[in-house]
């Protein structure tokens, strides 16, 4: 049961991301089916996070905590809190900068030897086939403050995914106003196919 708690029954994505969120949860409410729990807007994408120890590669999954079903991550928290909001810090230079936080699975946390509040970056690169030097110079690169840790008890999470607030990982991705993709959970996952049917190709 656990797997189905990560993951949503039902996970629309568009090409090249999808703009009108609004839209496509209203699409999704005008179905009628009681059984929707959740609708929320994600971005997903590979990315690496570095400590000032290591580095690992690992999926980046940005979520909204106000819409995305935190329960799972709540059950199985080990250390600090959820909390996916910025957090303003002080720079070398005596200023104040914005930067974001992120949760990390334990055994991802002991691999990149940090512990709650240290600091990581995660890098999101930008792919050009045609040139691997403009990959490079276009990476996107964030600063982030670790707010939490879970253990899940699932070795692809707890070794491979970051959580960040979603508009970080928009800024991560250079998605502008898009996102990844929208997940819905139900309270009967049998259901997942015929809403999924039924909105095929309406956005």
């Amino acid at each position: 049961t656990k797997i189905v708690g990560v993951q949503p029954h039902v996970v629309l994505e568009g090409v090249g991301g999808i703009q009108n969120v609004e839209e496509v949860k209203q699409l999704i409410e005008s179905l009628g089916f009681s059984e929707i729990q959740s609708i929320a807007p994600f971005v997903q994408g590979q990315g690496i996070i570095r400590s000032a120890r290591n580095a690992a590669g690992v999926v980046i999954k940005g979520v909204d905590p106000a819409r995305e079903p935190m329960d799972l991550f709540k059950k199985h928290l080990k250390f600090g809190t959820l909390d996916l909001e910025d957090v303003v810090v002080a720079s070398e230079a005596g200023q104040t900068k914005q930067i974001g936080r992120v949760l990390l699975g334990e055994e991802l946390a002991h691999r990149l030897h940090v512990s709650l509040g240290d600091m990581v970056s995660i890098i999101s690169p930008a792919f050009d086939e045609e040139d691997p030097a403009k990959s490079i110079r276009n990476a996107k690169t964030g600063h982030f403050a670790v707010s939490g840790i879970f253990r899940l008890g699932m070795n692809d999470f707890d070794t491979g995914l970051a959580l960040v607030h979603l508009n970080q990982a928009k800024g991560l991705y250079q998605l502008g106003d898009r996102v990844t993709g929208v997940s819905v959970r139900l309270s009967d996952p049998e259901l997942a196919d015929q809403i999924r049917s039924s909105i095929q190709g309406r956005f």
